[in-house]
């Protein structure tokens, strides 16, 4: 989407819709993305911190290439202590760890044992 576009689209979705949706709750993707509330946020906050009510929070980075830049900087920033809303102990996150909780290398090595199997031509062959 080119940046006008994008500019358009994140202009009216800030005018259609709630735009103050409570990112913790999970109540608040019931009825589908609070789009007006990330569309705020890309152009007011777009490195918003999160507060939950008994929980620790949690930041948002709700720009593309700031998302991007996260993802890429290990050093900095890191999966390993869970990707879920939920707070929970030691135990708990060690037994519902996926690997989209680890980072490179453990999650590099699991990924290359996988990836046959998503290929385009993998999943395209599921659908017959």
């Amino acid at each position: 989407m080119s940046t006008a576009a994008a500019t358009f689209v994140d202009d009216y979705l800030a005018d259609h819709g709630d735009d103050d949706a409570d990112l913790s709750s999970h109540d608040s993707f019931t009825s589908g993305v609070p789009h007006a509330t990330f569309s705020r946020l890309r152009r007011d906050d777009p490195v918003h911190w999160t507060p939950e009510a008994g929980g620790s929070g949690f930041w948002s980075i709700t720009r593309y290439h700031d998302a991007l830049a996260v993802s890429r900087d290990v050093e900095t920033f890191t999966s390993s202590q869970g990707i879920r809303l939920e707070e929970m102990d030691d135990d708990e996150l060690e037994a519902r760890r996926t690997m989209m909780e680890l980072d490179p290398p453990e999650h590099t090595r699991l990924r290359r044992l996988v990836n046959r199997g998503f290929t385009r031509r993998t999943v395209e062959s599921y659908e017959d």
